[in-house]
C-alpha cells in the first residue's frame, strides 16, 4: 500500500509523484511502456563516433514567463539547455543591419512561392491585418480560469475555426482573404496537429491566451524569444529521466499496463494490470491524456459528465519526422531569398531606407519553414546539442491520415522532395536518412502533441477536464491530471509540469481534509491583468458587458466623486448605471493604457491611463485627462479571479468643470479674449481686470519680439508694442483648442508682414499658447507666442 498511485510516467505523473514525496508521502508509479517521458520521447543516434540525441515527441521549452514551471524544474535538475538554431548570431558590425545574425525565416505564401522573413510577420491586406488583431482582441476577453463564464462563450464554442474565419465579413473590411484563412489554418495545424474545422473557436482562444497571446504562440525566437527558444542535449525525455533518477528505487515500475481501477468501501483505491497484479492506495492519479480515460474500466464508473468530457476532448493526429544530412545546408544558404521583412517591413538590396537596404539572408536561412499544406506544414533546423545536421518535419491533420494510408517509403520521398522544393537544392547531394513515428499507432498516446475539443463541446466538457473548473476534484478519491489540464501553457510541455505541481497540491489537500485550492501566483497575477484590460476596454467603448466575466455579483463601484460622478454603484447592475452616468457625461474617444501593476499580496491592481474625447454637455474636447482605475479582487481562494471593488480615480472637480455647463474658466478666458480683441489682433489691447495681474509672457524670441520674459499687463503692453514694430503686420485667428485636463487654450493665427532689418515678406503660422494657474479661480498663468521668429528679425 502507497498513500498516492500515480498512473503515468510522463512529465505530469512524475513531477505530482516528485512534490508529494518531498511532502513526505509514499507514492508509486506505473507506467505502461518500457519508458518513461510519456509524449516526450527522445532517440541517441550516432554522430562522429559518438552519441547525439534526437526527439520524436516534444521538443521546446522557452525561457519565459508563460514556461516558467518548465523553466525552473530543468535548471534545478541540473539539466544545461542548448539554443536553438535561429542564425550564427553574428553580432552587428558598423556596417551591420540591425538584423545582424539572425537567419531568414521561410513562409508559404499565396502563389505557392515562399517568402523571407525575420521577426513577426504583418499581413499585406488591411483587412486581414484587422482581422488578426480581432483574433488578439478575444483572446484578452477569455479568462484562462474560466473561458466558458464569457457572454460570448457559447457562441463561440458553436463555431468552429473553420466557422469563425468564414463567417467574420465587416463592411469596412468585408470577409478575410484566401491566404488569410490558410494562415488561420496554419496556425491550427502547427498549433495542433489538426484542421480548423476539428477546433472550438473558443478552446483555440483559450489554449493561445494560456501561452500568453498570439505574439507569444507564433514566436519565433526573435525579437520575442517565444516558447521555442531551447533544447535539452540529450533530448526532452531527459528531463523525466532526471526526475525518476531523484525519485526513491523502485518508485517507478514500467512495463505495467493498468485495465481497471476500484475504490473500495473504506475509500481504499486499487488499480489492476492485465496481468493480475493490484497495487493500492489512498488515492490515485492518473496522468494521461483524457482520451485515454476510456481504456480504463472504473467501479464505481465514472459520473457521466466526466465521461462524456473525456470522449470529447480528441487527440490529434501527428506523424513526428526527421531527415538527418551531413551538412547543414540551409545555413549557409544566402542567395536562394534574399528579398523578405523584418517584422513586417520589406528588406532588399537596393532599398532607399538605408535601415532596410539589404539580404535579409545575409546570415543564412533559420531552417524554419511554415507551410499552407502539405505533406508537412512545418520544418525547422533540427540539429543535435552536438551539431548533427538535422531538419524535422512535422505530418499532421488530414496529411497525416492521408499518408497514413501509403508506405513509410512514401512518406519520405513525399518528404524529402519537399525540402528540396522549399529550399531549392537537390536533397539527395546531403545523404538525407528518413526516421518517423506514427503517434496515433503509438497505443498509450493515441496522438500528440495534446488533446482538443471540437466545436460545441468545451462549454460543457471544459469544466470537467480543466484543473481551474472541477478538474481538480477527486472522484471517489482518484484524481485526473495532463498538459490538457493546465490553464498555464495547455498543451506544452509546461503544461503539463503545471499540471502535476498543481495536483499535487490537490492530492495533499485531500490526504490532510483540506479541499483542494488554486496555489499558483503565476496564475493569479494573469487573471488580475486580464481584469484590468477587461475593465479598462470596458471604460473605453463604454460597455460594461465586455468585463462582465470578470465582475463579482457583489461588485462595488466607486466613480471619482464631484457634482458629476459621485456616488458609489453595487453589482453587475450597478456597473451598468455607473457607465449609462459615465457615457451621458463623457465621450471617451481614445482610453492610453500606460501601465498595468498588480500586487498579490495587497491584493489590488492598478492601471495608469490618460483619455481623450469630449464633454457631451458642454462640447469641450480633453486630450490626456490622467486618471487611474484600482482594483480590489476576489479572495485568492476563489477559483476564477473576479473584480470585487473598482475606483476610477481622477480630478473630480476638473471633471465637473469639463462635464457640467458654465464656471468652465478655460472657456471663460477664451470668451475674454475674443471679447477683447484677441480675434483681430495678437492679445488683449484692452484692459482684462484682474486676469493679468500675475501672468507671465514669453514672446516668440529673435531681435524684432525677444523672448522676455514679460509680467503683467505692463508685459502685455510692451510685448504688443514690439509687434508693432514689425512692418505691415496682420494677424488673422483661425482657430482654438482646449486641454481641460491641462488648464490650456492655443489659439492659432496666420500672420503676415515683413521682416524688420531687410523688408522680407513672410506668411506663416502663429500660436498664442494661454495656460491657467491651478489655485481658486485659475488666473492666467502664463501666454506664450510661438512662431519662427527669424522670419521676424
Amino acid at each position: 500500500m502507497s498513500d498516492v498511485i500515480i498512473v503515468g510516467a510522463g512529465l505530469t505523473g512524475l513531477k505530482a509523484a516528485r512534490d508529494c514525496i518531498a511532502a513526505g508521502l509514499s507514492v508509486q508509479v506505473l507506467e505502461a511502456r518500457d519508458r518513461v517521458g510519456g509524449r516526450a520521447c527522445s532517440v541517441s543516434q550516432e554522430w562522429k563516433g559518438e552519441k547525439t540525441w534526437f526527439d520524436f515527441g516534444a521538443h521546446f521549452i522557452g525561457d519565459e514567463p508563460y514556461q516558467a514551471s518548465i523553466w525552473a524544474l530543468v535548471k534545478d535538475l541540473g539539466l544545461k539547455p542548448f539554443k536553438q538554431y535561429d542564425g550564427p548570431d553574428t553580432p552587428p558590425g558598423p556596417q551591420g543591419p540591425f538584423w545582424s545574425g539572425q537567419g531568414a525565416n521561410l513562409q508559404e505564401n499565396a502563389s505557392g512561392g515562399f517568402d523571407a522573413y525575420i521577426g513577426t510577420t504583418v499581413p499585406d491586406v488591411p483587412g486581414d491585418q484587422f482581422y488578426l488583431q480581432m483574433m488578439q482582441d478575444m483572446v484578452d476577453q477569455i479568462p484562462t480560469a474560466a473561458p466558458w463564464s464569457v457572454p460570448t462563450a457559447a457562441a463561440l464554442d458553436a463555431l468552429s475555426v473553420e466557422d469563425w474565419v468564414n463567417s467574420v465579413n465587416l463592411p469596412e473590411f468585408g470577409p478575410p482573404s484566401g491566404y488569410f484563412k490558410g494562415l488561420v489554418a496554419m496556425l491550427c495545424r502547427v498549433g495542433f496537429s489538426c484542421e480548423p474545422r476539428e477546433i472550438s473557436m473558443l478552446w483555440l482562444l483559450f489554449y493561445i491566451g494560456s501561452s500568453g497571446g498570439l505574439a507569444r504562440f507564433q514566436a519565433i525566437r526573435w525579437p520575442l524569444q517565444g516558447a521555442q527558444g531551447y533544447r535539452l542535449p540529450q533530448g526532452a525525455q531527459s528531463i523525466a529521466e532526471a526526475m525518476v533518477a531523484e525519485l526513491p528505487p523502485g518508485t517507478v515500475k514500467t512495463g505495467v499496463k493498468i485495465k481497471s481501477c476500484a475504490t473500495l468501501g473504506n475509500n481504499t483505491v486499487y488499480v489492476y494490470e492485465t496481468e493480475g497484479n493490484s497495487y493500492g492506495g489512498d488515492v490515485v492519479l492518473f496522468a494521461m491524456a483524457p482520451a485515454l480515460y476510456a481504456d480504463i474500466a472504473f467501479d464505481p464508473p465514472l459520473p457521466k459528465a466526466r465521461q462524456q468530457a473525456a470522449k470529447a476532448m480528441g487527440n490529434s493526429d501527428m506523424f513526428m519526422t526527421f531527415v538527418r544530412f551531413d551538412k547543414a545546408f540551409w545555413r549557409d544558404d544566402t542567395t536562394t531569398y534574399q528579398k523578405g521583412t523584418v517584422n513586417g517591413i520589406p528588406v532588399y538590396p537596393g532599398n532607399p531606407d538605408p535601415m532596410f537596404d539589404g539580404n535579409i539572408s545575409a546570415y543564412g536561412l533559420s531552417g524554419d519553414v511554415l507551410m499552407l499544406d502539405g505533406p508537412s506544414v512545418w520544418m525547422m533546423d533540427n540539429a543535435s546539442a552536438e551539431d548533427a545536421p538535422a531538419l524535422f518535419a512535422f505530418i499532421v491533420g488530414d496529411q497525416a491520415r492521408s499518408l497514413r494510408k501509403k508506405s513509410a517509403t512514401e512518406r519520405k520521398h513525399a518528404i524529402i522532395k519537399r525540402i528540396g522544393e522549399v529550399f531549392k537544392v537537390d536533397p539527395a547531394k546531403y545523404n538525407p536518412r528518413y526516421f518517423e513515428m506514427d503517434w496515433n499507432a503509438e497505443g498509450f498516446s493515441k496522438g500528440c502533441p495534446a488533446g482538443h475539443f471540437g466545436k460545441g463541446s468545451f462549454m460543457s466538457a471544459g469544466p470537467e477536464i480543466l484543473l481551474e473548473g472541477r478538474g481538480r476534484q477527486p472522484v471517489n478519491n482518484v484524481f485526473f491530471a495532463s498538459t490538457e489540464t493546465a490553464s498555464i501553457s495547455n498543451g506544452y510541455m509546461d503544461g503539463a509540469i503545471w499540471s502535476g505541481t498543481q495536483i499535487a497540491l490537490a492530492i495533499q489537500g485531500t490526504l490532510a481534509g483540506n479541499p483542494p485550492v488554486i496555489a499558483d501566483d503565476f496564475l493569479r497575477e494573469r487573471g488580475m491583468e486580464a481584469c484590468l484590460k477587461a475593465i479598462t476596454s470596458a471604460l473605453s467603448a463604454g460597455n460594461p458587458f465586455l468585463a462582465s466575466a470578470y465582475l463579482d455579483p457583489k461588485l462595488k463601484i466607486h466613480g471619482p466623486g464631484g457634482a458629476a460622478l459621485e456616488g458609489s454603484f453595487t453589482g453587475p447592475a450597478g456597473a451598468v448605471d455607473f457607465f449609462t452616468q459615465l457615457g451621458v457625461l463623457l465621450s471617451i474617444s481614445t482610453l492610453n493604457v500606460e501601465s498595468f501593476s498588480v500586487d498579490i499580496e495587497g491584493n489590488r491592481g492598478h492601471a495608469l491611463c490618460s483619455l481623450s474625447g469630449a464633454a457631451n454637455l458642454t462640447g469641450l474636447p480633453f486630450q490626456d485627462l490622467k486618471a487611474t482605475v484600482m482594483l480590489r479582487f476576489t479572495p485568492a481562494s476563489v477559483p476564477q479571479v473576479q473584480i470585487a471593488e473598482f475606483w476610477l480615480i481622477a480630478d473630480s472637480a476638473l471633471i465637473d468643470l469639463l462635464a457640467l455647463p458654465g464656471g468652465n474658466p478655460v472657456s471663460d478666458v477664451l470668451a475674454a479674449a475674443f471679447a477683447n480683441g484677441a480675434q483681430d489682433s495678437l492679445g488683449w489691447p484692452g484692459q482684462a481686470g484682474g486676469a493679468l495681474d500675475r501672468v507671465i509672457l514669453y514672446g516668440p524670441g529673435g531681435t524684432a519680439v525677444p523672448q522676455g520674459p514679460w509680467f503683467n499687463i505692463k508685459g502685455l503692453d510692451a510685448l504688443q508694442a514690439a509687434f508693432t514694430k514689425v512692418p505691415d503686420l496682420t494677424s488673422t485667428l483661425q482657430g482654438a483648442s482646449v486641454d481641460v485636463s491641462e488648464l490650456t487654450a492655443v489659439l492659432t493665427y496666420r500672420i503676415t508682414g515683413k521682416s524688420v532689418s531687410q523688408g522680407v515678406p513672410f506668411d506663416q503660422p502663429l500660436l498664442m499658447i494661454m495656460r491657467l494657474g491651478n489655485e481658486p479661480g485659475n488666473p492666467l498663468a502664463e501666454i506664450r507666442y510661438q512662431t519662427n521668429s527669424a522670419a521676424l528679425d
